[in-house]
């Protein structure tokens, strides 16, 4: 039988949508494939299609869980990292932008790292304690260049947003209060979408849950939008995610019940959209045995995502009412628990997407 020789746009595309961890055995097949897979349009198809997966910190080990939503399980395998600091301490707050896991140390500083790729990189601060926000770019540029913002403590209550650019390895001070009234902030991590950082956060004065948001292009804080609900108990919580990677989800859980509204936006998520977000309720999610959640300042965020390939599905890691770290999966009329018995009990988890992004 003759070989076909396919066009090269069509093997691209055939190779984006293979699971990424047998993708990076593939670079040694011919320099060809080697090289495709650090061209920026690949990384960006590539990224497109890849599926959530979730990173686990737990007591100087690393893991990667897979979920595989035909026949709710999971697979997890531990993982190497070339960055002692987050080998030898379990970070606190981390944050994810197109694959890169952002990784904050405490007084060790920060670390930037790649799972997929086995590579990262420490970034010292300035010998004082530095609270890690959220990661981006300026998207309005061509050429991604990625900056990390947070807050260095100088003093008590002496706190001062800057900015951290990867490229020149440069600290630049931002202008900007740590807190303004009458906004609560924040009540969950950061995510990073479309170069920007967001994070939820709650009006005092008028009791309504909004968005915040740090542009990148313009290096201010502001306000994104409101979001669909209403503070209806002081234990209810939301969480907000990035759905199908250019939309937000969030997760709203009520305290009483248990019960959990998940809402998406319409839209691709860019700048300039404040006054045109339209959220709607995606599904609702009913598992008996669901613990209730809890905001960053009583404890650690859950993580979670949501998908429609396999019609409307669920997943959820967090612990228990035991303190059991679980994964939490529901599709369609299915539901299932799946406990992660390796796991100690302050172990940390974050939602990752595997890419071939090089390290900044």
């Amino acid at each position: 039988m003759a070989l076909v020789n396919l066009p090269w746009e069509l093997v691209e595309e055939i190779i984006s949508r293979i699971p990424p961890e047998c993708l990076v055995r593939f670079r040694v097949v011919c320099k060809q494939w080697n090289n495709l897979f650090h061209e920026k349009r690949f990384i960006k198809t590539q990224l497109d299609h890849a599926c959530p997966q979730f990173v686990l910190f737990d007591q100087n080990k690393i893991f990667l869980i897979d979920v595989n939503l035909d026949d709710l399980a999971i697979q997890m395998h531990q993982i190497s990292v070339d960055i002692p600091c987050v080998l030898s301490m379990t970070p606190f707050i981390t944050t994810y932008c197109d694959g890169l896991l952002i990784c904050d140390l405490f007084f060790n500083g920060t670390a930037v790292w790649n799972p997929l790729l086995r590579r990262g990189r420490q970034i010292m601060t300035k010998n004082i304690r530095f609270k890690l926000c959220g990661i981006g770019y300026d998207s309005n540029r061509s050429e991604i260049s990625y900056k990390l913002f947070g807050y260095h403590y100088y003093y008590e209550h002496d706190y001062k947003l800057e900015i951290y650019e990867c490229a020149s390895n440069t600290w630049k001070y931002i202008n900007a209060p740590y807190e303004e009234w009458p906004i609560k902030e924040p009540l969950d991590n950061h995510i990073s979408l479309g170069g920007n950082s967001y994070w939820t956060a709650y009006n005092i004065e008028t009791s309504e849950y909004l968005i915040r948001k740090f542009d990148f292009s313009k290096e201010i804080l502001k306000n994104f939008c409101i979001l669909p609900c209403k503070k209806n108990h002081e234990g209810d919580t939301h969480y907000l995610s990035v759905f199908r990677g250019n939309r937000f989800s969030m997760l709203e859980q009520c305290y009483g019940t248990k019960e959990i509204e998940i809402w998406v936006t319409t839209k691709k998520i860019q700048n300039g959209d404040e006054e045109n977000v339209v959220w709607v309720r995606f599904m609702n999610v009913s598992i008996p045995e669901i613990p209730r959640l809890f905001h960053q300042s009583f404890g650690r965020c859950p993580s979670y995502f949501v998908d429609y390939m396999y019609g409307k599905s669920f997943v959820l890691c967090c612990t228990d009412e035991n303190r059991q770290g679980s994964i939490y999966i529901l599709r369609g009329g299915f539901s299932r628990k799946i406990k992660i018995d390796s796991m100690g009990v302050d172990f940390n988890h974050f939602i990752y997407v595997p890419s071939f992004t090089p390290i900044p």
